[in-house]
């Protein structure tokens, strides 16, 4: 099997030339991730005359079968289509080069291998278009969900760390004793991933145990769910609960007087208004009756009235919202945050490689981030570890992924 010569992209008088975001520019950039010489290092010997490089070959395939060619004329227009030869590069070749290598594939252990490379190829296309209602694809105003954003490393996603601040790649998570300042335990996510979704991960080994836990952490990780599966662990709980808002410092949510036993809300006004069921929880709707309220101004402008939605979690979140205005709870978690944003930062300095992952894909990235803490774990700390045991959660932020080729 020879190796990939310099791409020759034919300097042909045609008028056509592919843009940047079609098929033949991606196969362009991402043919050489998307279908090295490995992949098809089983299918050739070592002697023998020199072969047409596999991986244009595999450009051509994938082209020939969007197009439904067949392969003399394929071949055809892979000799005179300047798209085509911008796609696979390489000189011509004959059409029985094709026949050759569909039958090493079809006597391969790994028949699909084209077919699996293109598949990623066609997730990065598709996500991106949407079709019409005259059967024509456009591209798609909007975000495609769990987008796939690099051809190298599949897992990577984008992330935001605020509204405006975004990057590409994963997110670190730790588990730490502030006492000690001792690394527990550590799981990266993807970067649109939510981070309380890996907590109980993180906390498995210590919620399994016989001691007492204090389990703190940010905002990050006040989700309802989280916080009623370490409720039912017994954990005592220094986990900060966003407090509801609503725009122009009307009425937010604990305003009202929510008894999920009953089944009722009740607003500031003193109206009751029964919860019913809708998907994902509940929803009390005052509707009309918004509209004579003398408190309607401070409350809303909707036309339809005002609703409050109840989630499955909601006891819990109330709960935690109304601990956090406990002094001496305020107290307790102002003591170990500081601890654990220090440990944070030893994590990903740049003396530790910073925040690039040095590596491509989720277990590779999760291992490296575990042996970094297995080395940061014996630096430094400013105490010894507590009792009882006090994990708090905390995120390393983001870990950039390489997304490129290169």
């Amino acid at each position: 099997m020879s190796s990939v010569p310099p791409r020759r992209t034919a300097r042909a008088g045609s008028p056509r030339t592919p843009s940047t975001d079609s098929i033949h520019a991606l196969l362009h950039r991402e043919s050489f991730t998307l279908f090295p010489d490995g992949l098809f290092a089983d299918l050739f010997t070592d002697v023998g005359r020199r072969s047409v490089p596999p991986m244009i070959v595999a450009v051509v395939m994938v082209l020939q079968r969007l197009e439904g060619l067949s392969d003399r004329e394929a071949v055809e227009r892979f000799a005179f289509d300047v798209c085509w030869k911008y796609a696979a590069g390489g000189l011509g070749f004959s059409h029985t080069v094709l026949v050759d290598m569909r039958a090493r594939l079809a006597r391969s252990e790994h028949p699909e291998r084209i077919f699996e490379a293109a598949l990623l190829l066609a997730t990065l296309l598709g996500q991106d278009l949407e079709e019409g209602t005259d059967g024509t694809f456009r591209i798609a105003r909007r975000v495609a969900p769990e987008r796939v954003i690099s051809t190298v490393d599949a897992d990577a996603r984008h992330g935001h760390k605020t509204s405006t601040h975004r990057f590409d790649g994963y997110e670190g998570h730790v588990a730490l004793d502030p006492g000690s300042e001792i690394v527990t335990a550590t799981a990266v996510t993807p970067g649109n991933a939510g981070d309380a979704e890996v907590a109980p991960d993180l906390l498995a080994a210590d919620l399994d145990g016989d001691e007492s836990l204090t389990i703190c952490g940010d905002a990050a990780y006040g989700s309802g769910e989280l916080l009623e599966t370490l409720e039912v662990a017994a954990a005592e709980l220094r986990i900060k609960a966003q407090p509801p808002t609503a725009p122009g410092g009307r009425f937010a949510k604990d305003d009202f007087a929510i008894d999920t036993e009953a089944g009722t809300v009740t607003r500031p006004a003193g109206r009751v208004a029964p919860l019913r069921q809708v998907k994902g929880g509940t929803v009390a709707t005052f509707g009309a009756a918004c509209a004579a309220c003398p408190l309607a101004t401070r409350c809303t402008t909707a036309k339809a009235g005002r609703s409050i939605s109840v989630g499955p979690h909601e006891a819990s979140l109330v709960r935690a919202r109304a601990a956090r205005t406990d002094p001496a709870w305020l107290a307790d978690y102002r003591a170990s945050r500081p601890k654990v944003e220090r440990r944070i930062a030893h994590l990903v300095r740049r003396r530790h490689g910073g925040r690039p992952a040095r590596v491509r894909g989720r277990p590779k990235v999760a291992a490296d981030f575990a042996l970094l803490a297995a080395a940061v774990n014996p630096g430094p700390s400013r105490g010894t570890r507590t009792r009882p045991f006090r994990p708090h959660l905390g995120r390393a932020d983001r870990l950039n992924a390489r997304t490129r080729g290169s």
